[in-house]
Parts: C-alpha cells; structure tokens; sequence
C-alpha cells in the first residue's frame, strides 16, 4: 500500500490515508528531517543537512548536542496524534483514493457547474482531502489543488465555500490550515457509504 507523504519536497504525494508522519526542524543551524512510518514508536529516518538560511562553511559538523536538541519525544506525540486523527477519518468509511476519484470525476463530467454549483457530495468530499492534506502536514490547500488538478486558487475557493457557505469544516486559527468535519460533514459521509454498501 502506498502511503501519504507529507514533505516540503516537489514530488506530488501519494494519496491514502496510511499513516506517516514527517516534520522539518531547525535545530542550531541544521535542518532536520524526521520521518515515523507504519505507528514507528520513533523515527526511522533522520536526514540532516545545513539550514536553508545557514551558511555551511559556518557549521562545525554535526555534534551531540545537535542530536540531543531533536526533540524526539515532542514530534513522536504529534505524529501518534496524527496516527489517531487518521485512522478516525479511515473510521468514516472512506478511502483518500476513492474521494479524490469521486472529485476528479466531477470535475470532467462538469468543468463548470454555473449558478447551481456543485452539490454537497462534491464539498463534503473536498472537506474530506482537505482535512486528511491537513492532518498529514502542511500546504494543504496546494496539496488539494495538485490532487485535483486545478489551481491553487480554485482549490482555496472550495475549502472556504465548505467551510463558509456549506458548514462542512469548523473554523481553524487564523492564518493556519486545518478544521475537522462538521458533524452535518460526517453524516454526509456515512450516508454515502451505507448507499454505496
């Protein structure tokens, strides 16, 4: 199976909901990369490199106390957080896959949906890609577009028409991605599921 994730890296994410977590430090000059997969107990990879804003002829190699200033046991509690969050979305029913088909499927079958719109099903599945890019790391809404294959614009647009017009996301902090399903989400979503069952 394949499994999301949630770098700052070009390369497109893979879309399931499996859960990987990987977080971006700055720790004393160097940029650390952590990466849990598979419910790890801790991370099974650690990539160091010099900071983006630091000057690698100014660092004197990676010490200890670089390494004991990883905090460890801090990102290990967000990725279990993360793990928890995830397998509740899986608990609804849906697979990260089968919605994005769903989404892509509407979208060719009608580019522009004019005055209608689109209807709920569409906005409760882009709620549900949303909230998974969300939970997985951030860019969010540039993972949704890229998914999707629309613009980052467009993308933007669907995340505050559900949240704003159609109340399939609860608020979240100003200026940051995130926001859970409503419960009016998470009915939709079962209701889906028990007419596909």
């Amino acid at each position: 199976m394949n499994e999301i994730n949630p770098t700052d890296s070009p390369e497109s994410p893979d879309l399931t909901v499996t859960a990987t977590y990987t977080r971006t430090l700055d720790v004393n000059g160097w940029k650390v990369v952590a990466v849990w997969r598979n419910d790890s107990p801790g991370p099974v990879e650690l990539h160091i490199t010099p900071g983006d804003e630091t000057d690698p002829q100014e660092l004197a190699g990676i010490t200890t106390g670089t390494l004991r200033s990883i905090p460890l046991t801090e990102i290990t509690r967000e990725a279990r957080e993360v793990w928890e969050a995830t397998a509740n979305m899986r608990g609804l029913g849906r697979s990260t896959a089968t919605v994005l088909r769903a989404v892509k499927d509407a979208i060719e079958t009608e580019p522009r949906p004019g005055r209608a719109g689109r209807p709920d099903a569409f906005y409760v599945a882009i709620a549900f890609l949303y909230v998974v890019f969300s939970l997985q790391g951030h860019k969010a809404i540039q993972r949704l577009a890229e998914a999707c294959g629309v613009e980052r614009r467009t993308a933007e647009n669907w995340v505050n028409h559900a949240r704003d017009k159609r109340g399939m996301l609860t608020a979240s902090l100003p200026g940051k991605a995130g926001g859970q399903l409503t419960p009016k989400a998470q009915a939709l979503l079962a209701d889906a599921n028990e007419e596909e069952n």
